[in-house]
């Protein structure tokens, strides 16, 4: 029932095309903001099944990213002042969060080999990540089970991330270190009619180790300044404090949504997602996350999806505007400052007719095209390492498009 659903729902063909076969999936994405950051990003995702109930997917992407690095982790932790591994792709987006700021290239995949038999699934995943700086590995597992005639889901996610920093900036590299993070889901997703959709889950983040980053100092005033040079008359108002972030962090999230679908003219299926998303840890730092989707099918095999996304967070407990120089924890990241961030996506998608599959073999099965904008009410300040201008709210535009393969 759950699979009929999704398919009821404006889910994309491939999910459905590729269930007992094999597919491909190409996209590519390109992001740029407010402070002229920009990232171009191909990828690619592959699924086999190789025997009876087995498959394997192995999904990869390269990163090439200009200025003040993003940090993209996955979805989980994709907000909430929560940073993991540089670059994994997720189906929200991240708040401008700025990382190290360099030009660089980076490197991520993720392999699972899943057996699924009557309603039961087992999945075992390892994920890496890999820049000039920063090294991510992780063992990922996933279980799902349906019951009562497939009505109802449960599932468990459970992953284990070993993260190593290594500062580039100085040798020796002071500020390096490795983190840690573990992670453990539980789901659960029930359809109460043909056409709807509830589910439910709770997730516990605990992570620990060398938490902060040394590519953005804080900046303190100085009571007095310094006269660094008479002859030049240059003057120093400030001193540089390396960030300094607690080793330990305690995160849990609740998620709840309901997807309704319902059908149109000429009996054309649509659908309206909502979902709610609080987080909380013991840095004193929560957000509510509201994500509304509206699916419709156009014709047959075209169809349209807007998304809204309202998403808002307080400070952590040791952010403040101004540090003395004193403070036991200091930061200058904004994604520990309270803001609210609004996001707006269209998303464009259909099937190729399926004589041209027949005539030509490289015509994919299906196509899909998005453009997503975020604002966030953070005016531009160099201190918080924001270079727009002072009146200005931060903004970033994300493109992407890709095409489907099912054989």
């Amino acid at each position: 029932m759950l699979r009929k659903l999704a398919s009821y729902l404006a889910i994309p063909v491939l999910l459905i095309a590729g269930e007992q076969g094999s597919s491909l999936s190409l996209h590519y994405e390109y992001f740029k903001d407010a402070n002229e950051v920009w990232s171009h990003t191909p990828g690619f995702d592959v699924r086999a099944a190789f025997a009876p109930n087995w498959s394997a997917t192995v999904s990869a992407e390269v990163d090439g990213v200009s200025g003040a690095s993003r940090v993209n982790p996955p979805d989980a932790y994709s907000k909430d002042g929560i940073s993991g591994a540089s670059r994994k792709r997720t189906p929200t987006l991240v708040d401008g969060i700025s990382g190290a700021s360099t030009v660089e290239f980076r490197w991520s995949q993720t392999s699972h080999v899943t057996y699924n038999h009557a309603g039961n699934i087992v999945s075992l995943g390892y994920y890496t990540s890999k820049e000039d700086d920063y090294y991510s590995a992780a063992p990922i597992l996933d279980l799902a089970t349906d019951l009562f005639d497939r009505n109802t889901t449960l599932g468990v996610s459970l992953s284990y991330y070993d993260d190593r920093f290594v500062n580039q900036d100085v040798n020796p590299p002071e500020g390096s270190g490795r983190k840690r993070l573990t992670s453990g889901q539980f789901s659960i997703t029930q359809s109460l009619t043909s056409l709807t959709l509830v589910s439910a889950s709770v997730q516990r983040i605990h992570s620990w180790g060398y938490l902060s980053k040394p590519y953005n100092p804080v900046m303190v005033r100085l009571e007095e300044p310094i006269v660094e040079d008479v002859a030049t008359n240059t003057i120093r108002y400030y001193d540089q404090f390396s960030e300094v972030l607690p080793d330990d962090k305690k995160a849990l999230v609740f998620a709840g949504e309901i997807v309704q679908g319902y059908t149109f003219i000429s009996d054309l299926l649509g659908s309206i997602r909502v979902q709610y998303r609080y987080y909380s840890d013991d840095w004193k730092l929560s957000s509510h996350t509201i994500d509304n989707e509206w699916s419709q099918y156009l014709s047959e095999s075209l169809y349209l999806r807007l998304r809204y996304r309202y998403y808002t967070q307080t400070r952590a407990e040791f952010v403040y505007q101004k540090y003395d120089g004193s403070e036991k924890y200091m930061t200058s990241d904004i994604k520990y400052y309270p803001f609210t961030s609004n996001l707006v996506g269209i998303k464009l998608g259909g099937l190729f007719p399926d004589d041209w599959q027949e005539n030509h073999v490289w015509v994919p099965t299906s196509w899909n095209i998005k453009v997503d904008y975020l604002f966030r009410n953070t005016k531009g300040n160099t201190g918080l390492y924001q270079y727009y201008g002072t009146n200005q709210n931060y903004y970033q535009t994300t493109f992407m498009t890709g095409v489907d393969y099912a054989f």
